[in-house]
């Protein structure tokens, strides 16, 4: 009898790891038929097309997969900063009723989906920063049908599309890449803060009252003492908060697209859209603009779209097992670095 308990747990163990692999082996075998039917080269490749774009469906992901990098590195610039100082008002420098307040805030803003992110982003831009700071450049007037890209008749018979975009992108493009990090990021701040307070609060007491006791200040013992503690907690906070980013589709969606058709030139031009491999997966795979998803097809009609040299379904799962080779290399970096930090400071 006293077997089952352990016999139990194991079992209960086991089900994230049996879902896990269930999940990545669904991804690879799915996708890696894109090797073949599309091939390696253009996959990797500097050019994207479906048929919602020009119809070339060239599916080329490289543009994608920097989308991914570009936004979760705006997401993690913003959000890492914010969470560590939310997290020492709520331990080091707790502020009283301030303190509460911001564990009461953080509690709600966890609770919201990401959808009203991306609509409220949506209204803000369009209905008050574009009128605004660019009425003059853009030609419109606040509140007004051209603000959200309608033109002609009020109201339209129809909505017009762009490609790469939404269609309030017609006559007024507010989507960019950075705008969707900095959602993003307002999204990941309820999640990450939590566990930044935890790691900090995981420092033994007795390591900052011998710091204090040496007449050091309490800045001092933030830096020396309690931050590098605290860093395998801080690196796990950050990994998870990463994947978090990475996997958001709705934000992605309505504020920066979805289409990466090329990488931005520059670069490093934040202010172009750059979609993430979770948006052109989401697009290619659900039928965003209303082509049908890979779900309803059947059989005969995936043969038949294979050969007329589609491959969307493909290239949709494909997008997904990049985004989870992405996740692993991720994970295995946050895993080294928690391993050095602990023996590091386990001496």
């Amino acid at each position: 009898m006293r077997a089952w308990p352990r016999v139990l747990s194991l079992s209960l163990g086991m089900v994230p790891v049996l879902a896990l692999a269930g999940i990545a082996g669904i991804v690879i075998a799915r996708g890696s038929p894109a090797l073949t039917n599309i091939g390696l080269s253009e996959l990797f490749g500097n050019n994207f097309s479906s048929q919602y774009g020009s119809g070339e469906n060239i599916f080329g992901l490289l543009p994608a997969i920097w989308g991914t990098v570009m936004v979760t590195a705006i997401a993690m610039l913003i959000a890492t900063p914010v969470s560590l100082a939310l997290a020492l008002v709520s331990t080091e420098f707790s502020l009283g009723i301030l303190s509460r307040g911001v564990r009461l805030v953080l509690g709600l803003l966890g609770g919201i989906p990401s959808i009203v992110y991306a609509l409220a982003a949506v209204v803000l831009v369009t209905s008050i920063m574009i009128p605004k700071f660019a009425a003059g450049a853009s030609n419109v007037n606040e509140f007004s049908p051209q603000t959200i890209g309608y033109t002609g008749d009020w109201p339209p018979a129809n909505v017009p599309f762009t490609a790469g975009g939404m269609p309030w992108g017609a006559a007024v493009d507010p989507n960019s890449t950075i705008l969707g990090g900095f959602l993003i990021a307002l999204l990941i701040i309820p999640f990450m803060a939590p566990m930044v307070e935890d790691a900090i609060r995981s420092v033994p007491a007795a390591q900052r009252e011998a710091s204090l006791a040496l007449g050091t200040t309490r800045w001092h013992t933030l830096r020396r003492i309690i931050l590098p503690y605290a860093s395998p907690g801080l690196i796990s906070a950050m990994a998870l908060s990463s994947l978090k980013a990475m996997g958001d589709v709705m934000i992605a969606i309505f504020v920066i697209g979805f289409e990466a058709q090329r990488l931005p030139d520059p670069i490093i031009d934040v202010f172009q859209r750059d979609p993430p491999l979770s948006a052109v997966g989401a697009n290619l795979l659900g039928g965003l603009a209303g082509q049908g998803s890979c779900s309803s097809l059947t059989r005969s009609t995936v043969v038949n779209s294979l050969r007329m040299g589609e491959h969307r379904c493909d290239a949709a799962y494909f997008s997904a097992l990049m985004l989870m080779i992405i996740a692993f290399v991720v994970l295995i970096t946050a895993f080294y670095l928690q391993g050095r930090f602990r023996r590091r400071y386990a001496r």
